[in-house]
């Protein structure tokens, strides 16, 4: 059984060999390959493909990532974006939406022509080619909650929450159809995977009603949108602790729920069959700080937990830090194996 066959298994909660294992390794893989963290470094189609092939021919993981690491649509939109040499760049103030009349600077058509989304799919074609027929593709595109706050600032859209709900939901609609826009790239380039990431909708930050209101509705649009094209299986990514909201999340239409900080328990009592569950192992306790034998038993404990429930990916709950040690991601992926 392949990694395509594994993964869409677990999805759909068939047979498979064994738990298959996703690991988000993008900066542990580029100090491997001395990529930097530039603008022209992060945006190098070529650079891309070879760190994320290099890193599964090393690893052994079970997917693939087309993720260009670069604030894409915020640049598009005129967003300020800010450059670091240890990380991935941010954006920052001033911010592109401010007041309704900034809402029409947002078309999410306009990504379709745009030189850095037919980047991003030149990626995911290549990936597909090269060993699309062994490894799921993963295509990515923003959360619509993190993308309003991308072009907003956080601060600003949690106070529009309670203060200017009619202004927040107008502007989740126009990050909504970017979003899908992105998605929709990615999956005419063949991605048979796709990544929703939304850590602005984590319970550390919004409640579970919150998340009804402002989340969870345009996660159901999104994905719904998305689901017109068959083939393509989602994860939505949210960090923290969102023990409280998983019912809301299964609702989603989601078919993987990325989870971090929840027990894994408890959050297979909710999904109840539901959907396909994936993390929790912590990625900077665990995985960047702890040995060898702390990933494994972590990970050996996760498999333990999750061995009646067919449907379950093993990983860290969240990207893994750049100092990671290559051991201990070695030592992730032979744990699901044992």
């Amino acid at each position: 059984m392949n990694s395509k066959e594994r993964i869409m298994g677990a999805v759909s909660f068939r047979e498979h060999d064994r738990v298959p294992v996703m690991a988000l390794g993008r900066q542990v893989l580029m100090k491997m390959e001395g990529v930097g963290y530039t603008r022209n470094s992060l945006c190098d189609t070529e650079a891309v493909i070879r760190t994320e092939i290099n890193g599964w021919k090393r690893f052994g993981y079970d997917v693939v990532s087309s993720k260009i690491y670069y604030p894409l649509e915020e640049d598009i939109f005129g967003a300020c974006i800010q450059e670091s040499p240890d990380g991935f760049p941010s954006v920052c103030p001033p911010h592109v939406v401010n007041t309704p009349p900034d809402l029409d600077k947002i078309r999410g058509e306009s990504l379709l022509t745009h030189k850095h989304i037919l980047a991003e799919r030149a990626v995911v074609e290549r990936l597909v080619r090269e060993v699309g027929g062994e490894v799921p593709v993963l295509g990515y595109c923003q959360g619509p909650l993190r993308l309003a706050g991308q072009l907003r600032g956080l601060e600003p859209i949690m106070i529009d929450m309670i203060e200017n709900k009619g202004f927040l939901h107008a502007l989740l609609k126009k990050t909504t159809d970017v979003s899908y826009f992105r998605a929709y790239s990615a999956i005419q380039g063949g991605a048979t995977l796709l990544f929703i990431g939304e850590p602005v909708a984590s319970g550390n930050l919004i409640s579970p009603a919150l998340y009804e209101e402002f989340g969870l509705p345009y996660h159901q649009e999104l994905i719904r949108r998305i689901k017109e094209h068959a083939g393509v299986a989602i994860i939505l990514h949210i960090c923290g602790d969102t023990s409280r909201m998983i019912p809301e999340l299964c609702r989603s239409g989601a078919d993987i729920l990325h989870v971090e900080k929840v027990s894994l328990k408890d959050a297979k009592a909710k999904a109840a069959g539901r959907v396909c569950l994936m993390g929790n192992i912590d990625p900077v306790n665990i995985m960047l700080k702890g040995s060898v034998q702390q990933v494994r038993e972590a990970a050996l404990d996760c498999l333990s937990e999750m061995k009646d429930y067919p449907a379950y990916i093993l990983g860290p709950g969240c990207g893994l830090p750049g100092e990671t040690p290559p051991e201990n991601i070695h030592a992730l992926i032979e744990a699901a194996h044992l």
